[in-house]
């Protein structure tokens, strides 16, 4: 009798603290229709809207210490120009999904010549990892270059390289 006492007194505080998450896919999937993750935490509760297609971007949890934050990796096709954005999400009670950190960047552009050939140049960034470290928040980017031809149909790699950002929080 006392170890079934014992168990149901225990197990209200199984799952605390712990994160739930619940994708809502929007009725419309178009374009500018963005998705819905609802994120719980004990008591807590809320929604948060982004994305397109109906759907939520792609997120994780990621720990710092003893600090838990929802990271948000976002990517909109708006003429030809694919945006992303990158964001983070507080967890803590005091500021639950509070956005404490975004940036953005062009993933993926062209620029065109304007010759008889109709060069151009395609620019692909592309995210790598995000890292936070005390208040700083640290993202690898990997870019390349590439030339083609609409023409020609074929691309050759220009230039290949990595870029580490620091962002203080």
């Amino acid at each position: 009798m006392k170890k079934l006492l014992l168990i149901l007194l225990c197990l209200p505080m199984i799952g605390f603290g712990q994160i739930n998450f619940k994708e809502i896919v929007a009725q419309n999937d178009c374009h500018m229709c963005p998705g819905k993750l609802v994120v719980q935490k004990n008591n807590l509760s809320d929604t948060l809207i982004l994305g397109s297609w109906g759907r939520f971007p792609n997120y994780e949890l990621i720990k710092s210490g003893n600090k838990e934050y929802l990271f948000v990796e976002s990517n909109y096709l708006s003429g030809g120009v694919v945006e992303s954005s990158i964001m983070l999400f507080s967890t803590d009670e005091t500021n639950f999904l509070e956005n404490i950190f975004t940036t953005g960047f062009l993933s993926e552009e062209f620029k065109y010549k304007g010759d008889e050939n109709y060069s151009f140049e395609q620019i692909i960034r592309d995210f790598q990892y995000i890292e936070i470290i005390d208040n700083y928040v640290s993202i690898d980017i990997d870019t390349s270059v590439w030339l083609g031809s609409d023409i020609n149909e074929k691309t050759t790699l220009k230039s290949k390289g990595s870029k580490k950002l620091s962002y203080n929080l």
